[in-house]
């Protein structure tokens, strides 16, 4: 089986990568300006204000090009243009029986993808768009040291995607 990740769902579903032009906007801004306050402050002839303008200047320029580069892709699902996002949750055998119930309210065909897990800890791990249009989980045990899948990844589209992802929001990612 193959784990749950934006690459994977990419094979299965209407899911791309691309450029996040909104954050791209803001670091170039970013950049600017901290290039900006760096000039200005190795100017100023107040020791103190100038060292301390330097410093500011130049963290944000730094922090600016590290955000560039790491927040320059962004999922979406391609049929409404939806951002994607992705998160997970360690949860215990008795917590996964209540989300088992909860899931198969929502889709029907859940319960058949679930294989019988042993006692211990497991992962359930999402991939949801903000509008709710698109849905994916996924759900894994620790075993040796490692998140070992106990389910094929389940993908969920429609009236069943916004169930699931009111799920999510209401009672599964909240305590976290």
């Amino acid at each position: 089986m193959t784990s749950l990740s934006f690459e994977n769902i990419g094979r299965v579903a209407n899911v791309k990568s691309r450029v996040n032009m909104p954050m791209i906007v803001f670091c170039v801004l970013a950049f600017a300006f901290g290039v900006a306050l760096t000039l200005f402050a190795s100017s100023n002839t107040n020791e103190g204000l100038g060292m301390t303008g330097l410093f500011v200047g130049v963290l944000i320029v730094i922090v600016s090009v590290a955000v560039m580069f790491s927040k320059r892709k962004q999922w979406i699902y391609v049929p409404t243009g939806s951002p994607l996002y992705s998160e997970s949750v360690e949860m215990d055998m008795e917590s996964l029986k209540g989300l088992r119930k909860r899931l198969v309210q929502i889709d029907s065909e859940a319960e058949k993808m679930f294989a019988s897990a042993d006692n211990g800890r497991v992962l359930f791990e999402s991939i949801y768009a903000t509008d709710g249009s698109f849905a994916a989980f996924q759900i894994s045990q620790y075993t040796a040291l490692m998140y070992v899948p106990i389910m094929e990844i389940r993908c969920l589209t429609g009236s069943q995607a916004l169930g699931f992802v009111e799920l999510l929001r209401k009672e599964i990612y909240r305590k976290s």
